[in-house]
């Protein structure tokens, strides 16, 4: 599909439920008067949450909030099936403030073994990394105190990784993913510190997504 095409297809799916919502593993999209932190998947899936990880009612949309992460101990995960060699979107909207230390983003992985991890190094550009051998850096630098929107997209055995709508990262990924943990802003090498605002994980679609350029979403993610 074209970006316009998609643009229109996420644009009518608003308040009418998402077309792939089956197939959304993950949902972690607080509202401002949410007082724990909850998957709205279909699966209900419990969120493992550490350190201090609370929802803030500041958030992007109307209505919604966040979840203001210290870099330190905060911490969120979600037990999962398997990846396997299934395609996938990994799509988060958040708020980076510091590249002082590598700062994860979404890590499927158990140790090195067997899975993906995507994260920011501290000079800010954005590295994926499968079994430990790394891909990137990004040729720009992620957004430092801005909102942003990052989506991994792995369709057959590639992966294109966008900010803000832009490819920004293409590799080639023919492993198949064995972890059963989906880790949210942490991972081996470190913890995110800024705010998440949503997360979601599509399995088995990578949601038509292709070229170099997708549709920023305007509204919050259905839930249906």
């Amino acid at each position: 599909m074209t970006p316009i095409e998609l643009m229109l297809l996420e644009a009518a799916s608003v308040g009418q439920g998402d077309p792939w919502f089956a197939n959304v593993q993950t949902l972690i999209q607080p509202k401002a008067t949410d007082t724990s932190i909850s998957d709205y998947s279909s699966f209900h899936r419990a969120v493992t949450v550490s350190g201090g990880a609370a929802v803030s009612s500041s958030g992007m949309f109307t209505g919604y909030g966040g979840v203001p992460l210290d870099g330190v101990d905060d911490a969120l995960s979600v037990s999962i099936p398997a990846l396997g060699t299934q395609d996938f979107v990994a799509e988060a909207w958040l708020n980076l403030t510091d590249f002082s230390a590598p700062r994860p983003i979404f890590d499927f992985r158990s140790g090195d073994a067997n899975g993906f991890d995507l994260y920011t190094d501290s000079n800010g550009k954005l590295y994926a990394s499968r079994d430990g051998f790394g891909f990137g850096g990004s040729a720009s630098t992620f957004p430092l105190g801005a909102d942003a929107y990052v989506m991994a997209v792995r369709t057959g055995n590639s992966v294109a990784v966008f900010v803000n709508g832009v490819q920004v990262l293409s590799f080639p990924y023919g492993l198949s993913i064995s972890t059963t943990t989906s880790r949210i802003c942490w991972g081996s090498n470190g913890r995110f510190k800024g705010k998440l605002y949503a997360h979601r994980l599509t399995v088995g679609s990578n949601r038509g997504y292709t070229g170099s350029a997708i549709s920023i979403p305007v509204e919050p993610w259905p839930t249906t």
